[in-house]
Protein backbone atom coordinates (compact mmCIF):
# COMPACT_ATOMS: atom_id res chain seq x y z
CA UNK A 1 0.00 0.00 0.00
CA UNK A 2 1.99 2.99 -1.21
CA UNK A 3 -0.19 5.68 0.45
CA UNK A 4 -0.62 3.85 3.75
CA UNK A 5 -0.22 6.03 6.82
CA UNK A 6 1.95 4.51 9.53
CA UNK A 7 0.64 4.22 13.08
CA UNK A 8 1.74 2.85 16.42
CA UNK A 9 0.28 -0.31 17.94
CA UNK A 10 -0.60 1.82 20.95
CA UNK A 11 -3.75 2.70 19.03
CA UNK A 12 -5.06 -0.71 20.20
CA UNK A 13 -4.62 0.15 23.92
CA UNK A 14 -8.30 1.03 24.36
CA UNK A 15 -9.27 -2.53 23.47
CA UNK A 16 -7.69 -4.00 26.61
CA UNK A 17 -8.53 -3.82 30.30
CA UNK A 18 -5.05 -5.05 31.31
CA UNK A 19 -6.25 -8.07 33.27
CA UNK A 20 -4.13 -10.42 31.21
CA UNK A 21 -0.83 -10.66 29.40
CA UNK A 22 -2.56 -9.77 26.15
CA UNK A 23 -2.09 -6.13 25.24
CA UNK A 24 -1.78 -3.79 22.28
CA UNK A 25 1.70 -5.06 21.45
CA UNK A 26 0.51 -8.67 21.53
CA UNK A 27 -2.38 -7.87 19.21
CA UNK A 28 -0.06 -6.02 16.84
CA UNK A 29 2.33 -8.99 16.79
CA UNK A 30 -0.54 -11.37 16.01
CA UNK A 31 -1.81 -9.10 13.22
CA UNK A 32 1.73 -8.81 11.85
CA UNK A 33 2.06 -12.60 11.85
CA UNK A 34 -1.23 -12.91 9.93
CA UNK A 35 -0.26 -10.23 7.41
CA UNK A 36 -3.07 -7.86 8.46
CA UNK A 37 -0.39 -5.36 9.50
CA UNK A 38 3.07 -4.82 8.05
CA UNK A 39 6.11 -3.08 9.47
CA UNK A 40 6.63 0.44 8.22
CA UNK A 41 10.09 0.89 6.67
CA UNK A 42 11.79 -1.57 9.02
CA UNK A 43 10.83 0.40 12.12
CA UNK A 44 10.18 -1.38 15.39
CA UNK A 45 7.13 0.56 16.48
CA UNK A 46 5.30 1.81 13.41
CA UNK A 47 3.02 -0.37 11.30
CA UNK A 48 0.78 0.03 8.28
CA UNK A 49 -2.26 -1.88 7.09
CA UNK A 50 -1.11 -5.00 5.27
CA UNK A 51 -3.38 -7.42 3.46
CA UNK A 52 -6.48 -7.96 5.61
CA UNK A 53 -8.43 -9.38 2.66
CA UNK A 54 -6.20 -12.46 2.59
CA UNK A 55 -6.71 -13.03 6.33
CA UNK A 56 -10.48 -12.51 6.05
CA UNK A 57 -10.62 -14.94 3.13
CA UNK A 58 -8.93 -17.56 5.32
CA UNK A 59 -11.53 -16.96 8.05
CA UNK A 60 -14.48 -17.13 5.65
CA UNK A 61 -14.93 -20.94 5.85
CA UNK A 62 -15.10 -20.72 9.65
CA UNK A 63 -17.73 -17.98 9.51
CA UNK A 64 -19.73 -19.61 6.71
CA UNK A 65 -19.87 -22.94 8.59
CA UNK A 66 -20.63 -21.27 11.94
CA UNK A 67 -17.51 -22.79 13.49
CA UNK A 68 -16.59 -21.43 16.88
CA UNK A 69 -13.04 -21.80 18.10
CA UNK A 70 -12.33 -23.30 21.50
CA UNK A 71 -12.01 -20.51 24.09
CA UNK A 72 -9.90 -21.81 26.96
CA UNK A 73 -9.83 -18.45 28.73
CA UNK A 74 -13.63 -18.16 28.82
CA UNK A 75 -13.89 -21.74 30.12
CA UNK A 76 -11.41 -21.02 32.90
CA UNK A 77 -13.27 -17.85 33.89
CA UNK A 78 -16.57 -19.73 33.98
CA UNK A 79 -15.04 -22.52 36.09
CA UNK A 80 -13.59 -19.92 38.47
CA UNK A 81 -17.00 -18.24 38.80
CA UNK A 82 -18.67 -21.59 39.55
CA UNK A 83 -16.08 -22.38 42.22
CA UNK A 84 -16.62 -18.96 43.78
CA UNK A 85 -20.39 -19.54 43.90
CA UNK A 86 -19.84 -22.96 45.52
CA UNK A 87 -17.42 -21.41 48.03
CA UNK A 88 -19.95 -18.71 48.90
CA UNK A 89 -22.70 -21.32 49.39
CA UNK A 90 -20.47 -23.42 51.65
CA UNK A 91 -19.48 -20.36 53.64
CA UNK A 92 -23.13 -19.35 54.04
CA UNK A 93 -23.92 -22.86 55.33
CA UNK A 94 -21.08 -22.69 57.86
CA UNK A 95 -22.23 -19.27 59.04
CA UNK A 96 -25.82 -20.49 59.37
CA UNK A 97 -24.69 -23.55 61.33
CA UNK A 98 -22.60 -21.40 63.68
CA UNK A 99 -25.47 -18.99 64.20
CA UNK A 100 -27.85 -21.88 64.95
CA UNK A 101 -25.35 -23.53 67.30
CA UNK A 102 -24.83 -20.35 69.27
CA UNK A 103 -28.59 -19.77 69.45
CA UNK A 104 -29.20 -23.35 70.66
CA UNK A 105 -26.65 -23.15 73.48
CA UNK A 106 -28.36 -22.99 76.85
CA UNK A 107 -27.50 -19.90 78.74
CA UNK A 108 -26.09 -20.34 82.22
CA UNK A 109 -27.95 -18.59 84.95
CA UNK A 110 -26.06 -15.81 86.64
CA UNK A 111 -24.53 -17.48 89.69
CA UNK A 112 -22.58 -14.57 91.03
CA UNK A 113 -23.89 -13.42 94.35
CA UNK A 114 -25.41 -10.06 94.49
CA UNK A 115 -24.81 -7.82 97.40
CA UNK A 116 -27.43 -5.61 98.85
Amino acid sequence: MPDAKPFSALIFDRLFTYRSANNAGFLAAALLAEGVLQRYKETKRMVIIGEPDKFLEELKPLVDNDISLHDVIAERLEARKLKEVEREKALAQVRAARTKASADKPTKPNTTPTTK
